[in-house]
């Protein structure tokens, strides 16, 4: 029996790049991936349609860009190859029920940000844990 092109690691990548991209607020338009690509790693060398068959399943990205793709998304590449659960990842997939009301409206203002504007918080953020970190390296901060 035959593969189904969903079943392809080409189409298995680009569902795991849709999803990570959609569930981080971000553009799924090539043109905007790219450009976020390329401004986070001015380095790289892609071009728009490379970006486009990543996202429909035509094709992979090399691994250097596999490698910018993982660092920009702050997911392990591993993850988006081959879709191999992460530590830090498993308690993304909370229900809306999980959330207090607080962080329920807070949820629903980041999403209502620009994709670019949501890009901004996210490395907000990551900048504050990483400052936490290095306060509180145990990862017990004072109450």
């Amino acid at each position: 029996m035959l593969a189904k092109h969903s079943d392809t690691p080409h189409a298995l990548f680009a569902k795991r790049l849709l999803s990570i991209l959609v569930s981080a607020g971000l553009s799924t338009s090539p043109k905007i991936i790219r450009h976020e690509l390329l401004r986070a790693n001015p380095n790289l060398r892609i071009t728009e349609a490379s970006v486009s068959h990543w996202l429909t399943g035509r094709s992979m990205p090399r691994s250097h860009n596999i490698q910018a793709l993982a660092a920009w998304l702050n997911v392990p590449p591993s993850f988006l190859v081959f879709g191999e659960n992460d530590p830090k990842l498993s308690g993304v997939a909370w229900g809306e029920s999980d959330l207090t009301l607080e962080a329920t409206r807070l949820l629903a203002t980041y999403m209502a940000l620009r994709p670019q504007h949501r890009h901004s918080v996210l490395e907000v953020i990551k900048a504050l844990m990483h400052l936490q970190q290095a306060e509180y390296p145990r990862d017990t901060p004072p109450s």
